[in-house]
């Protein structure tokens, strides 16, 4: 049988993701043919360039100057003249540079920090320039937010036919037929991994069933995650042919097997299959050096914190194996040259990571790689010290709580203090350590949230390797998480049958807003006390490849680019400062929401006070520039001065017309969107 397995939108494209080449490695096993396809890649690759951006200008710029004619503006308009103002005034700038961001990310000049804030926030901003001209659709590196509610069956059936609001609805259909023509599968797979990609995945499958004759299979962590929604809702219930929950390499191979007539039956042991990437291309991915995922063991050991639900995507606990592991490593170091190692275990057990190390260094293997880890125990400095060895350089720990209280109620009960010695071995072997936070669960007070603060300042001598970071996240309640053993009430809505997420209010302690607002505070707070933004990415991949170059105490080298400072001054009748600051203000005082993956424009106009504006008789003028702050590269806009009661119309440039370097204005940064 053939075998064409789809990666859609949207995750980071840093590095492939594991779930097709793992599939595809079982498939190879049983004697079948596979293409594994990354669609996210390839979509990321297609919009970052000159000539895509280029062709979403003029409509956007036709739309603003439209808007800017406006008397008065409601309040969708108004956000929507600010939003694609802001877009279209950045666009020469970013269409001379997108190229050269690209570059930056793979290549050395990733390692030099000026550089890469530079180009962070280029790709960002090319990024807005595109997926604003999708309606309210938000698209990042790191997000997808759209109009549609993921939680929603009917939402999402809506989405994967709306090629205004939908990015993906005209580009993946087109590279799909492509693939199917040129590979002539049997069958076609889809792997859900993250909530954003249920729109994206969903618009695949549903041109697949419309367009051609072929069996549609979907497993990954979400379909785990909605196994009980998914096969009973219409139309999904029959737009996939099967859903294939927990770990699905076994499943869709017995599946296979029984199309093509063959018997079942050999399945192999979960973790004896190597992932094969012979697909796709790795020099393309967005970091200098190809980073590969791999998985050493399945589910979490521990598996008993209340909050969390990572582990039940597994149908049960697998110790891994250190030497098939090193095996598997070999293999794809020596097929793709590559000696970075991204391990996606839910915790790596300090037994195995030992046994691991061991095993690495009888072969002469070296390795660098990275791992979750839950902090207990059986963590010793001689567990750190031999993992360290081996080539471990991050270790990311869910502490979550900074004090006993929480850690019994979420039933973690990591012993803090012990917490305290291993982040000091970490520091001493070297290891970036990832010590994560969660603010707002259940009772927790405000006095609470703020002992993670210190925390952080006590053990700040530990969190100075370069690589190491502090994340702080707002407490989520979880479906399939231990619900009624938590004190708060649950809002669930029998018209999301596809919620992950549920609002809530607890019965004491911090409500969601008061988490968020705190939260954001706890964030910026450990910022500024460790400082490590403003040395090196905190992103996981990019901490990783930076300790892995400049070690403990290494100096970063930093070149701030130059900003632009010759563009000239454009015009506009709305006061798009005053706008920026009020839409700025709206968005402070939206209501705090379970997660739902929906656009913040497409809330601020639903649901925000943006007060309708009227044109005024002044002409507004200002100028791109930027500026490199600790730990960002804005492009922003100064105030250039403006003409009481002018006549605005005959004075407006045509945007990035004439000249080829106008265009319309936006405001400063100091009113952030």
């Amino acid at each position: 049988m053939r075998v064409l397995l789809f990666f859609p939108p949207q995750c980071r494209p840093l590095h492939p993701y594991l779930s097709l080449p793992l599939v595809k490695g079982e498939l190879i096993r049983r004697g079948h043919e596979c293409r594994v396809v990354d669609l996210n890649l390839r979509f990321y690759t297609h919009i970052l360039r000159q000539e895509t951006l280029s062709s979403v200008v003029p409509a956007l710029s036709d739309r603003v100057r439209e808007l800017d004619a406006c008397e008065a503006l409601d309040a969708a308009e108004a956000i929507e003249l600010y939003r694609k103002a802001c877009a279209v005034i950045r666009s020469p700038y970013i269409l001379e540079h997108v190229a050269e961001a690209i570059d930056v990310f793979r290549s050395e000049d990733f390692y030099d920090y000026g550089r890469f804030l530079w180009a962070r926030k280029i790709l960002e901003d090319a990024l807005d320039l595109y997926s604003c001209s999708f309606g309210d659709t938000d698209l990042g590196l790191s997000q997808l937010r759209t109009r549609y509610s993921t939680a929603k069956p009917s939402d999402i059936w809506a989405a994967t036919a709306d090629s205004g609001e939908n990015p993906f609805r005209d580009l993946l259909p087109e590279w799909v037929d492509g693939e199917i023509r040129d590979f002539a599968p049997d069958v076609v797979g889809l792997s859900f991994a993250f909530d954003e990609q249920l729109i994206p995945g969903m618009t695949v499958a549903r041109h697949v069933k419309a367009h051609w004759d072929l069996p549609v299979y979907a497993g990954g962590s979400m379909v785990t995650r909605l196994k009980d929604d998914l096969p009973s809702q219409e139309p999904f219930d029959s737009l996939i042919d099967d859903y294939l929950p927990y770990e699905s390499e076994a499943q869709f191979g017995d599946i296979i097997d029984r199309l093509e007539g063959k018997a079942t039956g050999d399945q192999g042991a979960l973790l004896e299959v190597c992932p094969d990437f012979d697909d796709l291309p790795l020099d393309e991915y967005f970091l200098p050096t190809l980073i590969l995922p791999y998985i050493t063991s399945r589910g979490c050991s521990f598996g008993k914190c209340l909050y969390c639900v990572h582990y039940k995507t597994y149908e049960r606990f697998v110790y891994g194996d250190a030497v098939t592991t090193v095996r598997h490593l070999r293999s794809l170091a020596d097929r793709y040259h590559c000696q970075h190692f991204h391990f996606v275990d839910e915790a790596l057990e300090p037994r195995f990571g030992r046994e691991l190390a061991k095993e690495l260094e009888s072969h002469g293997c070296d390795y660098r790689w990275m791992v979750f880890g839950r902090i207990h125990r059986a963590w010793t400095l001689e567990v750190v010290q031999t993992i360290a060895r081996s080539g471990c350089r991050r270790l990311i720990f869910g502490l979550d709580a900074a004090t006993d209280r929480l850690q019994q109620i979420m039933k973690k009960n990591t012993d803090l203090k012990h917490a305290e010695n291993v982040l000091a071995w970490c520091a001493q072997e070297r290891i970036a350590a990832q010590v994560n936070f969660i603010t707002g669960y259940p009772t927790e007070t405000k006095e609470e949230a703020l002992e993670a603060l210190r925390f952080i300042e006590r053990n700040r001598t530990s969190l100075r390797t370069v690589g190491v970071s502090v994340a702080v996240s707002n407490f989520a309640m979880v479906r399939g998480a231990g619900l009624d053993q938590m004190s708060a009430k649950i809002s669930k809505d029998s018209d999301k049958p596809f919620q992950i997420y549920y609002d809530y209010h607890p019965h004491s302690g911090l409500n969601m807003k008061e988490a968020a607002t705190l939260g954001q505070f706890v964030q910026t707070s450990a910022d500024r006390i460790l400082g490590s933004s403003k040395r090196f990415p905190l992103l996981r991949e990019m901490a990783f490849l930076y300790n892995d170059r400049f070690g403990r105490d290494q100096v970063v080298p930093r070149t701030d680019i130059a900003p632009p400072t010759d563009s000239s001054i454009q015009w506009f009748s709305h006061d798009l400062r005053a706008l920026g600051a009020l839409i700025a203000t709206s968005r402070a005082g939206l209501e705090e929401r379970a997660e739902e993956y929906l656009s913040v424009w497409w809330r601020l106009a639903c649901e925000a006070d943006v007060r309708s504006i009227s044109r005024g008789g002044d002409i507004h003028g200002y100028q791109l520039s930027g500026i490199f702050t600790d730990n960002a590269f804005e492009l922003c806009i100064v105030d250039s001065f403006s003409i009481a009661g002018g006549d605005a119309d005959p004075a407006f440039p045509a945007p990035n017309g004439g000249s080829g370097d106008e265009a319309l204005a936006v405001i400063a940064a100091s009113a952030p969107m």
